[in-house]
């Protein structure tokens, strides 16, 4: 019990930083057809959290883990059905419209990179968004900073983050 409270503290930790560099998005379309039955649960023996829904008769899940020594979080997303899967991956820098932050977003190959400057602190920082997938097809969109995954079994997902910060 208490190694799945300290990796749920990891998990926590690893995940708040995440969302101080990036906004992650996975558009996915949806057709009206179909109902919507959902179920969220944790694993604090092996600090992975699940989502588990039906929609259109196809039984979705998506898997999160984060590794504090490896400074990675991982999220797994699968279909009951194989080419169940599309969506487009497109993060994005938060608050760029304050004037102490710059930064882009590039896509190529399967990778999305969101690289910028916080000014204030002189600070650089990095995030790199391996898209993993499995059957289907996968396209960069460089111009828009994203990764379309169309007709695809299972995606994963690899974030890593780095700055140049000291204490």
């Amino acid at each position: 019990a208490a190694r799945g409270q300290f990796l749920k503290f990891l998990c926590n930790r690893c995940e708040r930083r995440a969302r101080r560099y990036a906004n992650q998005h996975a558009f996915f379309p949806r057709s009206a057809a179909g109902h919507f039955l959902g179920i969220f649960w944790i694993n604090l023996n092996d600090a992975i959290a699940h989502v588990s829904y039906e929609w259109g008769g196809i039984t979705f899940q998506r898997e999160y883990f984060a590794s504090y020594p490896d400074n990675l979080i991982v999220i797994r997303l699968t279909a009951d059905q194989k080419g169940a899967l599309s969506l487009v991956v497109r993060p994005e820098i938060p608050y760029l419209e304050k004037k102490d932050r710059t930064g882009s977003v590039s896509a190529e190959g399967n990778l999305l990179t969101l690289a910028g400057t916080v000014s204030y602190f002189n600070c650089n920082f990095e995030c790199q968004i391996k898209v993993l997938h499995e059957g289907g097809s996968v396209t960069a969109h460089p111009e828009a900073g994203t990764v379309e995954l169309i007709k695809v079994d299972a995606v994963t997902l690899l974030i890593a983050t780095g700055t140049n910060y000291r204490l």
